[in-house]
């Protein structure tokens, strides 16, 4: 009988953040990444701690303590903030203090669900779309996709308002027996 090595096997899935990096062990994301979004995490972390601070010094504890105390930064994505609410207090909080918010924060601010998955930034956008004409250029499928986007499809005349309008089409019906 083989003996087994202590590692694990890796499945050769691929990193979903990065095009080089092997996820191993049932992960997502390979090492690297994992390292770099717990960085983020802690980041953002720090960011909401100094956000809530700001707010206590302008508003009475009682309120940040119901009202900010179980939010937190989600995400940041091109400039804004996804702070994410419980449901108990997210419409409540959108409602009356997003503003409030959004002074604190210097910046603006989307107050979101626990389940809701912020857009990616413009650069991985950029990125994903790349590779995604790279794949479609590799796999030769015979449409011309730099053609397709540069000729826009053909507009149709404008109508003129002093014209009368097109009769609607009218539909024979049989005389019932």
């Amino acid at each position: 009988m083989a003996r087994l090595s202590g590692r694990l096997p890796s499945h050769g899935r691929a990193c979903v953040r990065c095009p080089d990096g092997e996820a191993r062990n049932g992960e997502r994301v390979c090492e690297a990444c994992a390292a770099e979004l717990a960085a983020d995490r802690a980041h953002r972390e720090r960011l909401w701690q100094i956000t809530v601070d700001k707010m206590r010094e302008q508003a009475p504890d009682f309120t940040v303590y119901i009202w900010f105390e179980p939010l937190h930064l989600g995400a940041i994505v091109d400039g804004r903030w996804y702070v994410v609410a419980p449901e108990h207090v997210r419409t409540w909080v959108t409602e009356r203090y997003q503003p409030f918010i959004e002074s604190a924060a210097g910046v603006p601010v989307e107050i979101v669900s626990e389940a809701y998955v912020p857009p990616l930034p413009a650069e991985r956008r950029a990125q994903l779309a790349e590779r995604e004409d790279k794949r479609a250029v590799a796999a030769g499928d015979g449409i011309d996709h730099d053609a397709r986007l540069a000729d826009p499809p053909p507009r149709r005349a404008p109508v003129d308002p002093a014209l009368p309008p097109e009769p609607a089409p009218t539909i024979k019906r049989r005389p019932r027996a």
